[in-house]
């Protein structure tokens, strides 16, 4: 997929992923939301639209299993989805610098592929 204008923000991906199943895109289309290590804030966004969106609550279950959605809504009832995505996100980036860090010191020549 190409990087869409924005897609690098919680809200964005969000905003592409309903607007695609809205639209009736293919999956592929839109999978990579659910890609920056945030898929699960993204799942859970998309279930709070849908309760006030009942064109969007028809078109979901095409696209997703709907009790793993249910679960993962009520997992995250009370979470701050746009400050729990950026804590994953901002955990991922540090893990992944590190593990470049430590291919790098290691001398494996991986690193070059971060």
């Amino acid at each position: 997929m190409t990087c869409r204008p924005g897609f690098s923000t919680f809200a964005g991906r969000v905003a592409l992923a309903r607007q695609s199943v809205l639209s009736g895109a293919s999956a592929d289309a839109f999978d990579a939301c659910f890609k920056m290590f945030d898929g699960e804030m993204v799942a859970a966004a998309l279930m709070r639209a849908a309760e006030k969106d009942a064109a969007l609550a028809d078109a979901m279950p095409k696209y997703f299993d709907m009790e793993l959605l249910q679960e993962i809504h009520a997992r995250h009832a009370s979470t701050d989805l746009e400050a729990a995505a950026a804590a994953i996100r901002r955990k991922e980036a540090a893990q992944s610098r590190a593990r470049a860090k430590r291919w790098e010191l290691e001398g494996d020549g991986q690193a070059a592929l971060f």
